[in-house]
C-alpha cells in the first residue's frame, strides 16, 4: 500500500489552509505548553526538484488557546482527576498535573 502522497497534493496541501483546518489543535497546544511563539512544519521530498525541503510556519494563537484550547483542556483535566478518584482510589496519589 502507498503511503506517500503524488507532488502536486504534497504541494497543495502545504501552501493550503490544511494546517490550520487540521492540526490546529495539536499546534495551538503544542505553543501553549511550549511557551514557544511558532511552530514549524518541515516536508522533505527528494523527488521535488526546485525545494525538497518546505517549512510552513504557524503562529501562536493566544485568543483561540485562551477562549477554545485552554477551557477544554481544564474540563478534561477535571473530568480525569475524577475518574481516578472514583475508579483507582488504591492510587492513593495526588495526581502530579
Amino acid at each position: 500500500m502507498r503511503r506517500t502522497k503524488t507532488d502536486r497534493k504534497v504541494l497543495a496541501i502545504l501552501t493550503s489552509d490544511w494546517l490550520e483546518l487540521e492540526h490546529r489543535p495539536q499546534v495551538q497546544f503544542s505553543l501553549w505548553v511550549t511557551g514557544r511563539k511558532a511552530y514549524e512544519i518541515v516536508s522533505y521530498d527528494h523527488r521535488w526538484r526546485c525545494q525538497q525541503l518546505y517549512i510552513v510556519v504557524a503562529g501562536r494563537d493566544d485568543m483561540y488557546i485562551e477562549s477554545e484550547l485552554e477551557p477544554k483542556i481544564v474540563r478534561f483535566r477535571k473530568l480525569l482527576l475524577e475518574v481516578m478518584e472514583n475508579h483507582f482510589p488504591h492510587v492513593g496519589q495526588e495526581a502530579p498535573f
